[in-house]
């Protein structure tokens, strides 16, 4: 799979947890949809396909600490190439 590259994004906004949204952890590049289903310290959500997880992930167990609304647009290609 072709690498993502996330640009800049604007100021932070807060993450409404209750409802489905992309959510972006800067640290590893994981973007992740959420699912709105979350509890106090974490969320589920499918983490698209990425370094750590080349097949993409799913888990109930994201941690909310680690994430930040994702605020910009990605345009991306899908491809078998590396």
């Amino acid at each position: 799979m072709l690498k993502l590259t996330i640009p800049q994004q604007a100021a932070e906004e807060p993450i409404g947890w209750s409802k489905p949204q992309w959510v972006y952890r800067e640290e590893t590049g994981q973007v992740v949809l959420t699912t709105g289903s979350h509890y106090t310290t974490g969320f589920s959500g499918t983490c698209m396909p990425c370094k750590l997880y080349p097949r993409g992930q799913y888990t109930a167990i994201w941690d909310k600490s680690a994430f930040r609304p994702l605020t910009i647009d990605i345009p991306f290609t899908i491809s078998n190439k590396d």
